[in-house]
């Protein structure tokens, strides 16, 4: 019988009895494979840790900046396609702007009216003219007559010469649109430009009347008056949640466009508002109540109250804005209809950037730049992208020791050899944990349309990430060979790095893109070597040490507390018995799985373990993991000529 509740007082008949137990899960290494890069963009979150994986998700969180030294998104898309997956950290100097898209005016509508008079009489006919004048001469649109029954009052007719109107939308000119909207007192037409400014004043209106009986005055044009220009005037104020320039007009440009859902501006207007930010789903928020009470006209109050709630997302079951936050203009009028408005006034905050900006401040709270990936990157490779400045590295160096991660850094454009060397000495840039680069690469740039040098690190941290941690990464291909087009010292296709500066290179742990030996003379990039800045270690060693070390973490964490026994002859157990038979079965399947990853291990009782440290609540574990060696040197002993002694060979 399957059994679930396992409380004694469950069992109430003899039986044999089984419980489903879910297996623990196995601990998941880290993710060796993650690339985090800190710097500059035009858009998105400040000092705060993005994910992404391809170039849509990228440019949709940091926009599309690749020309600056300081850019985040040049670097990620160099690192692509080999790696996918990444954290962002964008950083500003501090005089970023979000951007700002005004919903509304920049002026006041100009307005006017026509009034009914006299008796209504059978077959008497009326109609309403709006004239304007435009760059290409006089316009003017007149509305289907209407013809009076017997039975209409004067309301009547007001109401049928509206309708007609407004059937056919009419556009007066480039710069004036015109409803019939707004009933000025009783059987009277108001008459509003639905665009303002000045031009509104070169509108006429006029009635037409025959047959006698009802009338429309005034019978002669008459200009509309109030329109005026210049002032700030908005229905809505939209201000971006990000900074950056990318909403502005020339970039990705954001707009937005009121329309008239239902009703008329007169009559219950109801809103619809679109909010377009090219490589962004488009936001469009419909059913805006803009009037107050039924059957009134548009109520700036009520309009604007309801606007906000939409897109600020305080509606029960309605989501908000994920780029935009909404607060009331200053209008009182109706907002600009049928005509995008643009964002503008978006600052990126980047041409001030300096490295100890880009390095941050380590915090408890709010940590910035680098330090914004406190917690976040046990065995990632991290980098300030474009960073040249090498005294900044000691610092990167200590963080990463305590972070469990691998850094990188490269060297200025056009930094020589035996220059890159000098410096490495210098400022004792020669750390198993740090990865030194040079030889920026050449990489053509989708979003700019032309060829960038981009920061090397950047490429190299794509191509380690796309080897398994156990592997080496020297002598892997590029897999964005078509993005790639050379490097400062590959042009053309023709290699100027001579087998003696590589040698050089590879002994000062000095990475750079070349011709691996797989490729010596093929087309195919890659890293000819794969040590670390010390020149001993091996990049292979120092990832597997990270990942180890975060696997013991995890392994081990749960025991923490467990308790141990001080008596030399029973010494750290049981604790140590649960933690040692986790780990064997960990190490057992990266020994003898496949694909196997390490050598050899042993996972002991530490000699330093005492009745006195036990009793001081330590624990001490003898880890010892051999990795897999790689064959850096294939060395052929070999024989030619007539007399050279062959023994056949069958392949194993």
């Amino acid at each position: 019988m399957i059994i679930t509740n396992t409380d004694p007082g469950n069992f109430t008949t003899d039986g044999v009895f089984v419980e489903p137990v879910t297996v623990p899960p196995t601990p998941a290494g880290p993710a060796t494979g993650m690339v985090d890069i800190v710097s500059g963009a035009n858009y998105g979150p400040v000092d705060s840790p993005q994910p992404f994986t391809d170039g849509p998700s990228l440019i949709s969180m940091f926009g599309t900046d690749t020309t600056s030294q300081y850019s985040l998104v040049r670097a990620a898309l160099t690192a692509m396609p080999e790696c996918q997956s990444f954290l962002g950290v964008r950083v500003t100097d501090g005089t970023d702007v979000a951007a700002v898209l005004d919903l509304g005016t920049n002026g006041n509508y100009a307005a006017g009216a026509l009034t009914a008079g006299g008796t209504p009489a059978a077959g008497n006919t009326v109609s309403m003219t709006v004239a304007a004048s435009s760059a290409s001469g006089a316009l003017s649109y007149t509305s289907e007559p209407y013809t009076v029954l017997s039975s209409d009052s004067l309301d009547d007719i007001i109401a049928a010469v509206i309708k007609l109107f407004n059937q056919t939308g009419a556009v007066i000119g480039s710069k004036a649109f015109v409803q019939p909207v707004f009933p000025g007192g009783s059987e009277t037409i108001g008459v509003a430009a639905l665009k303002p400014g000045t031009a509104g004043n070169s509108i006429v209106i006029s009635g037409t009347t025959t047959g006698g009986g009802a009338t429309l005055t005034p019978g002669s044009p008459t200009a509309l008056t109030g329109g005026t220009g210049g002032s700030d005037v908005n229905f809505l104020v939209l201000t971006n949640k990000f900074t950056g320039s990318l909403p502005n007009p020339g970039q990705a440009g954001a707009t937005a466009l009121v329309t008239v859902q239902s009703g008329s501006m007169n009559y219950q207007p109801v809103l619809s508002i679109a909010i377009n930010f090219p490589g962004y789903q488009t936001e469009v928020y419909q059913n805006i109540k803009a009037y107050a009470t039924a059957g009134g006209a548009y109520d700036a109050t009520t309009a604007q109250a309801n606007a906000i709630a939409a897109i600020n997302g305080t509606l029960p079951n309605q989501s908000g804005s994920a780029y935009w936050t909404a607060v009331a203009g200053s209008a009182q009028i109706p907002p600009t209809l049928n005509t995008p408005q643009a964002a503008d006034g978006g600052t990126d905050g980047t041409s001030g950037l300096t490295p100890e900006m880009l390095l941050g401040d380590d915090l408890e709270v709010g940590p910035t730049g680098l330090y914004a990936l406190n917690g976040q990157v046990s065995g990632a490779q991290v980098m300030i992208a474009g960073l040249t400045d090498p005294t900044i590295v000691p610092d990167m160096i200590v963080w990463r020791t305590r972070e469990n991660c691998v850094v990188h850094f490269s060297f200025e454009q056009g930094t020589t050899t035996d220059a890159a060397i000098g410096i490495r000495q210098s400022y004792g840039l020669a750390n198993p944990g740090l990865v030194l680069g040079i030889d920026w690469v050449r990489v053509n740039d989708s979003l700019s349309g032309g060829t960038l040098l981009s920061y090397p690190s950047a490429k190299i941290a794509g191509i380690i990430s796309g080897v398994s941690a156990y592997l080496s990464p020297g002598n892997q291909p590029v897999f964005g060979a078509q993005g790639l087009l050379g490097t400062e010292r590959i042009v053309n296709g023709i290699n100027s790095v001579t087998q003696a500066e590589a040698g050089r290179r590879q002994q000062n742990g000095i990475l750079y893109i070349g011709r691996p030996p797989r490729s010596a003379r093929g087309p195919l990039f890659g890293l000819p070597n794969g040590m670390t800045s010390d020149g001993v270690t091996r990049i292979l060693d120092i990832r597997m040490l990270c990942f180890v070390t975060d696997l013991l973490q995890q392994i081990e964490g749960q025991f923490v507390d467990g308790p141990i026994d001080t008596n030399p002859a029973n010494l750290g157990q049981p604790t140590f018995g649960l933690i040692q038979k986790a780990a064997m079965a960990l190490f057992n399947a990266m020994k003898f799985g496949q694909p196997q990853q390490i050598s050899d291990f042993s996972f002991t009782l530490g000699s330093q373990n005492t009745s006195l440290t036990a009793a001081q609540g330590f624990l001490i574990i003898s880890v010892n993991i051999t990795t897999l060696s790689s064959a850096q040197f294939i060395l052929n002993l070999l024989q030619v000529g007539p007399n050279v002694q062959v023994v056949v060979q069958t392949a194993q």
